[in-house]
């Protein structure tokens, strides 16, 4: 190992950039999902479902980003979270 890292076999890859979201997108998304952290977890798992193939379930611009499509269809109530214990609570 002369002269080198023992890491310079590998490709660098990009930093993963936080995706920005519209910050009046979220304040709306909010209303209908009043905790943050889990509006963020569903905006990201929607996210994920998008860039792997799945459709938009509202109609965007060709511009929009997929964190605000995500947070469009939870505005619109195209979205929504189940607690699969509760539910089961609910059921009995």
């Amino acid at each position: 190992m002369a002269g080198g890292s023992c890491f310079s076999g590998f490709s660098k890859r990009p930093a993963i950039q936080p995706v920005p979201m519209n910050s009046h997108l979220v304040e709306e998304a909010l209303k209908n999902v009043p905790n943050l952290q889990v509006l963020v977890n569903i905006v990201s798992k929607r996210v994920r479902q998008l860039n792997q193939g799945e459709r938009p379930l509202v109609d965007a611009g060709l511009r929009t980003g997929l964190a605000d499509v995500a947070l469009m269809e939870v505005i619109e109530g195209k979205l929504s979270l189940e607690y699969p214990a509760v539910a089961a609570q609910l059921e009995d």
